[in-house]
């Protein structure tokens, strides 16, 4: 059952807004797993404390390690009849990474430092300065533009030029080598698929029936144009 709100609660009820009961389910839950926790009996125990998709990477492991963990979550959920668990695959796609570093482990930046990215990828990096291996980096971006390195540092780009950018760091952070970056906002020239995308599309999530396909840097409609072209007839139902 539903209950409709039409008055209000102390203001925080919109009128005529429909509200699931207390209890109900809002969402799904979307478990990663590895080869490490992908054993038949962890995954029942997953299914049983609410797990609806089973989600893999497939920027990690081969599609034998992968195939071998679409097998046991079907079998699992076959012990399970009454639940329904479903298999998502992500895509690697596109990537802008940093360089290698000149000590070979990590550099430590903090809040108000400079970090010049440069395209040359044979450059071996350091705390002020580090190549990128997207060689059209400098022609996407512009003064105040967002970078992000990981998941967390995030830059301000002050300074442009053919064959680098400068930024400014906001937030202390911890340069290790090939992490990825991600600019905000901009159009990279970059395929959404790569040749590893469409062979794990090709030879994996078409022949292993996946029910979700997430995709990584999808920018327009014709990227996904894209995507469909690859699945095929036999990808339709993805």
């Amino acid at each position: 059952p539903r209950l409709v709100l039409r008055n209000g609660l102390d203001g925080l009820a919109q009128p005529d807004r429909v509200v699931p009961a207390l209890g109900a389910r809002r969402c799904k839950l979307l478990c990663t797993v590895s080869p490490q926790n992908a054993d038949v009996a962890t995954l029942l125990k997953l299914i049983d404390a609410g797990m609806d998709i089973c989600r893999l990477n497939l920027a990690y492991g081969d599609h034998t390690t992968h195939a071998a963990i679409v097998r046991r979550v079907r079998e699992a959920a076959s012990l399970r009849p009454d639940r329904s668990v479903a298999v998502q695959v992500d895509t690697q796609g596109p990537e802008i990474r940093t360089g290698f570093l000149q000590n070979g482990s990590h550099e430590d930046l903090k809040a108000g430092d400079s970090l010049k990215f440069v395209i040359d990828y044979t450059f071996r990096g350091n705390a002020s300065c580090v190549a990128v291996s997207f060689r059209k980096l400098p022609a996407l971006l512009k003064p105040g533009a967002s970078v992000w390195i990981g998941r967390t540092a995030e830059l301000v780009v002050i300074a442009c030029g053919r064959d680098y950018a400068l930024a400014r760091v906001l937030n202390n952070f911890r340069l290790y080598e090939r992490m990825r970056i991600n600019v905000p906002g901009a159009m990279v020239d970059l395929p959404v698929l790569q040749l590893k995308d469409r062979d794990d599309l090709r030879s994996f999530v078409v022949p292993y029936c996946v029910d979700f396909l997430a995709l990584s840097a999808v920018q327009t409609a014709a990227d996904l144009q894209f995507v469909r072209s690859i699945l095929g007839s036999s990808g339709e139902s993805i």
